[in-house]
């Protein structure tokens, strides 16, 4: 007779089998996955530093890095690579 672990272990295997063939279940696990990955990515985007951000000067306007010119008010800026 085995340990309850053992039994545990035995019956999420089973349900696990009896799950793949349920596509209710094979769907919500996509879109369970879909939501964490995203999650995951909107993290990671908003977790870098704000100091590799440029700042428009003039405008205070978010530039793509090696601007040479501001996309919102047209002044000229310095390009300089992040942490400079």
């Amino acid at each position: 007779m085995g340990s309850i672990w053992d039994k545990l272990k035995e019956a999420a295997l089973q349900a696990g089998r009896a799950g793949t063939n349920d596509p209710r279940l094979v769907r919500a696990a996509k879109n369970l996955k879909e939501t964490i990955d995203q999650f995951k990515q909107g993290y990671n985007e908003r977790a870098r530093p704000e100091e590799h951000k440029v700042i428009c000067p003039h405008c205070r306007a978010d530039l793509p890095p090696k601007a040479r010119f501001c996309p919102n008010c047209g002044a000229k800026v310095d390009p300089k690579e992040p942490g400079e």
